[in-house]
């Protein structure tokens, strides 16, 4: 489930999820200064964002009605990449 809790406040539709997807490129268990790295590659592909975003959907945790997913899908992946 893409829930990040440490925004508590409003935010336009689709910033959540694109903090979400930006959040692959770190790793915050690197040992050294300055206790992560970031690696874009890792950031994932438009194909996996809407996979992803498709699972997401699918298990119920994104409204499924089309007339949401539409706006919903467009205005993450304006986002996101």
């Amino acid at each position: 489930m893409a829930i990040d809790f440490e925004f508590c406040g409003y935010n336009y539709r689709g910033f959540d999820l694109a903090n979400h997807f930006s959040e692959w490129m770190y790793d915050y268990s690197h040992k050294e200064y300055p206790f992560y790295r970031r690696e874009k590659a890792w950031f994932p592909s438009k194909e996996r964002q809407v996979r992803e975003t498709r699972k997401e959907r699918n298990a119920g945790c994104i409204h499924p009605h089309s007339h949401s997913w539409a706006p919903f899908a467009y205005t993450l992946l304006r986002y996101v990449v």
